[in-house]
């Protein structure tokens, strides 16, 4: 705690954890996106999800949205497509879809909770039942020090390697890891999933939380 002309204030260390997010998020400016303003009526799955649950399923709205995407994407297979060097884009059949979970790290003895990768592997063959059952799981398996990826598969790399590559240069991080994780199709996949579904905050008609 400090002291000083505009009101006291507190410094706390940022998380070395956190760079790989922030690595993400310098690559994903460097691509061409297209921003949506999307407003779905989920009224009718919302009402079913709690039928489900008043007889005993835990289901989740999150799930829901994942089943939503991976079908879709399934069904239109390009739009998670990815691109081998210039000439050709690699197809899946399986749409492998990324969440984010957080957790709070094994060594952590503070409150903050970190977003950790999870894959949920063929997300399209699977219902809302099913997916929610895997989000569950994911939320309480056990971590290791320093773990960062809930189910390491791919290109993730050890546990214990990730404090160095941390305080590396951003420009060295990519050149070893980026760089080489992003040019193969296969490594994508295994690491990364091809979809992504971010948590996004649901909003009633009337302006509550929902």
């Amino acid at each position: 705690m400090s002291d000083d002309p505009l009101g006291r204030f507190h410094m706390l260390p940022y998380p070395l954890e956190r760079t790989a997010g922030l690595d993400l998020f310098r690559h994903a400016k460097s691509k061409h996106y297209v921003p949506v303003l999307l407003d779905t009526d989920v009224t009718a799955a919302r009402a079913a999800i709690g039928r489900r649950r008043r007889e005993g399923d835990d289901l989740s709205l999150t799930a829901w949205v994942v089943k939503c995407v991976a079908q879709a994407a399934g069904e239109h297979r390009r739009v998670h497509a990815v691109r081998r060097g210039h000439r050709r884009l690699v197809v899946f059949d399986d749409v492998d879809v990324a969440l984010a979970v957080y957790r709070r790290l094994a060594d952590d003895e503070s409150d903050e909770r970190m977003p950790m990768p999870f894959v949920l592997r063929r997300a399209n063959e699977k219902d809302v039942g099913a997916i929610s059952a895997e989000v569950r799981r994911a939320q309480k398996l056990p971590l290791g020090p320093r773990q960062q990826w809930l189910e390491a598969r791919g290109f993730a790399p050890p546990s214990w390697l990730l404090p160095l590559a941390f305080r590396t240069p951003a420009v060295l991080r990519r050149w070893l890891y980026w760089d080489r994780l992003l040019r193969s199709p296969r490594r994508i996949k295994e690491t990364m999933g091809t979809v992504m579904v971010t948590s996004v905050p649901l909003t009633s008609r009337s302006g509550g939380g929902g």
